[in-house]
């Protein structure tokens, strides 16, 4: 999918349109990448002459198919990079990690934490590894093109910005899709909360909300959460407002990207180990 003004000045918010849509279904091995590498690379050409230097992201299924595809740009004067995310080996050393610190990393995770706030920089707080780890050599590079795997649609880049085009290769749906490796008895859903100071009244209207969907899954049968059940007990908006009220009563991690092992092992304490 090619976002249709990757070739065109950025417009301002109050300028933009709804933009246009068209599909077509063709067979594998017809060139799709091939013949878009060859329309981005003039359409480059012709941003590049009006000083527009925003680069163009393209999301592909693997790394593997991302470093395939970076020889293609390069047919058509496009310089291209293969984005890699904290977790994956570098490429030239399969050993070490593209941040050094990915404990660190998963920890703010496990927190729902951003990352790049709690783990990397915020104001004069600094990763030790911040000037010299691999993630952060590659945020500050420049290509005309990042090539960035599937998963990397359903997280926020602070480091690509803005960029003139997207385009999406390959099926994407399946990784939006998350499954997890752990579950929760209904009867904890029904535990009564215990809020922290000054949060009574929130805690009272999730623990309402929670009642209604410990209902909701008491009824089910084996499988998944089936629609017709759930929607007798909450509507979207109440999901929406309970998804609100849990983050508004999760303790707050006081991560910081300077802190030490003994402020660390004080947060890891606090995360419940599932």
């Amino acid at each position: 999918m090619l976002s249709p003004d990757f070739n065109e000045a950025p417009l301002q918010p109050e300028q933009q349109e709804p933009p246009s849509v068209r599909a077509v279904q063709v067979t594998t091995g017809v060139g799709k990448t091939r013949i878009a590498a060859e329309i981005l690379g003039e359409g480059r050409k012709e941003a590049k002459s009006r000083e527009d230097n925003r680069p163009l992201v393209y999301f592909v299924p693997t790394h593997r198919l991302g470093e395939d595809i970076v020889g293609l740009f390069a047919e058509h004067g496009l310089t291209a990079r293969v984005w890699r995310g904290r977790d994956h080996p570098v490429p030239d050393n399969p050993d070490r990690r593209m941040c050094d610190d990915i404990d660190r990393v998963n920890l703010a995770l496990k927190c729902g934490l951003p990352v790049a706030e709690t783990c990397c920089k915020e104001g004069k707080a600094e990763c030790p590894f911040y000037r010299t780890c691999a993630y952060q050599q590659q945020a500050r590079s420049r290509s005309d093109v990042w090539i960035l795997a599937h998963q990397s649609l359903f997280h926020e880049n602070a480091a690509i910005d803005r960029p003139a085009g997207i385009v999406i290769d390959e099926s994407f749906w399946q990784t939006g899709i998350v499954l997890s490796k752990w579950s929760v008895p209904i009867e904890a859903i029904r535990r009564s909360l215990i809020p922290p100071p000054g949060k009574e009244m929130q805690a009272t209207d999730l623990q309402s909300l929670r009642d209604r969907l410990a209902e909701a899954l008491g009824q089910q049968e084996l499988g998944g959460v089936q629609r017709s059940y759930a929607s007798t007990k909450l509507t979207v908006q109440q999901c929406s407002d309970a998804i609100k009220l849990e983050w508004t009563l999760m303790p707050k991690a006081d991560l910081k990207p300077d802190a030490d092992g003994e402020a660390i092992a004080k947060i890891k304490a606090k995360v419940p180990q599932v």
